[in-house]
């Protein structure tokens, strides 16, 4: 008998298909729509969670253009937004700043400082790619794990004699500048001058396809002006590193604010940030699957009352009222299912398409699909089991007598 019931619920199903299908689009939108926003979520979250990995805990940072509240320890009783308004920032480092925390900082291993900014490069078809232009000094390889694949990394010479020369990641965009012939040697034009390919770098992972290219620092300041964007430390003890670090820039600024931070600091508030990204993703999509499972208790709502007498029948023959709930059970779960299955088809697509054109590495863990398939299922046993519990109930003579 269970056997006959399982049959007649697929029989329902495909006689009815274009209804079937309307009523699981609910769901197929609703589930595709999770699936796309958790997958391209965690395919942030993990590719640049490598790439923090990868700076390794010892790494440390100062970013002059920005601060934190530990610059407002009254915060809460002056009105800290309005302290945020009137803040002056360092804005830019300079090369004194640098040599001062060489020389009295002693955790302090190794620094880096960094310029940077963004420059369209002209390329085959009258077209431009969009490049990071970094401006670094030697050490800067051994800081930031930079690994030279072909060629070599900025050396002290080219520091000294501010040499138009460059390295450039290697990626989609380097492959779009030069196509599959290697760029060592060739000639790339940055501020409007033309810069030798010296060496290519290992894309790092997570880096989402920006593309990186790296100029000595004098050649940059040469070009952009005299300023120091960031500086990267290398620190046999961050914690000391960074305490430091603060009291040899506030004696020389005083009053004006920077930031330090460490790349255990960045990976923890970054987690944070992607766990609520996660839950309000999650939730938006979850809304749809919702208002998915409403439509499917409607078509079922509507099932019943068509086939009425067919329940009866079923009944005057011996079918017991746990069989019909199985039935329109087993239709509604099915219908979520399929439409589930869909949906976590078209959200995957989704994430797929996204990555390739913000070139990102595609990537979706199992957890993803499991719960694609179990909001599907959950879905449409909420969805179903008022409907056949109604149809359960019915009794058979005046199910008969039904037209």
């Amino acid at each position: 008998m269970k056997v006959e019931i399982i049959r007649l619920a697929i029989d329902n199903i495909m006689a009815n298909r274009l209804r079937a299908g309307l009523s699981a689009l609910g769901i197929i939108i609703g589930v595709g729509s999770m699936i796309a926003v958790l997958s391209i979520i965690e395919m942030g979250r993990q590719g640049i969670l490598t790439e923090m990995n990868q700076m390794g805990a010892d790494l440390l940072w100062v970013n002059p253009s920005s601060f934190s509240s530990e610059f407002f320890p009254d915060s809460e009783e002056i009105g800290f937004e309005e302290r945020i308004e009137d803040q002056e920032v360092i804005g830019s480092l300079k090369d004194t700043d640098i040599l001062a925390i060489k020389r009295q900082c002693s955790p302090v291993l190794e620094i880096a400082p960094e310029a940077s900014t963004y420059l369209d490069i002209p390329c085959s078809g009258n077209r431009q790619i969009n490049f990071e232009i970094h401006g670094v000094t030697p050490s800067y390889k051994a800081v930031r794990c930079i690994e030279i694949r072909h060629g070599r990394f900025i050396n002290q010479a080219d520091l000294s004699l501010c040499r138009k020369i460059a390295v450039i990641e290697e990626g989609k965009k380097q492959k779009r500048l030069f196509g599959l012939v290697s760029p060592l040697g060739k000639e790339i034009k940055l501020f409007g001058l033309n810069f030798k390919i010296i060496g290519l770098a290992k894309e790092k992972n997570g880096g989402f396809g920006m593309g990186k290219i790296y100029i000595p620092l004098t050649t940059f300041q040469g070009l952009e002006g005299e300023r120091i964007d960031l500086a990267y430390l290398k620190a046999s003890d961050v914690k000391k590193a960074t305490e430091q670090v603060k009291l040899v820039l506030k004696q020389r600024y005083k009053e004006k604010a920077f930031s330090v931070e460490s790349s255990q600091d960045m990976i923890k508030s970054f987690q944070e940030i992607m766990t609520i990204a996660i839950l309000v993703g999650g939730g938006i999509a979850a809304i749809s699957l919702l208002v998915g499972g409403i439509g499917i208790a409607n078509v079922m709502f509507v099932s019943v009352k068509e086939r009425t007498k067919e329940i009866g029948t079923l009944k005057a023959i011996g079918a017991m009222e746990s069989d019909i709930l199985l039935q329109f059970l087993i239709e509604a779960v099915s219908l979520c299912l399929a439409g589930g299955a869909i949906g976590i088809g078209l959200g995957l697509l989704i994430a797929k398409i996204f990555s390739y054109f913000a070139e990102a590495p595609f990537g979706v863990n199992p957890w993803i699909i499991l719960i694609g398939f179990g909001f599907s299922t959950l879905t449409g046993i909420i969805s179903g089991i008022l409907p056949a519990r109604a149809a359960a109930k019915l009794d058979p003579i005046e199910a008969l007598r039904y037209e």
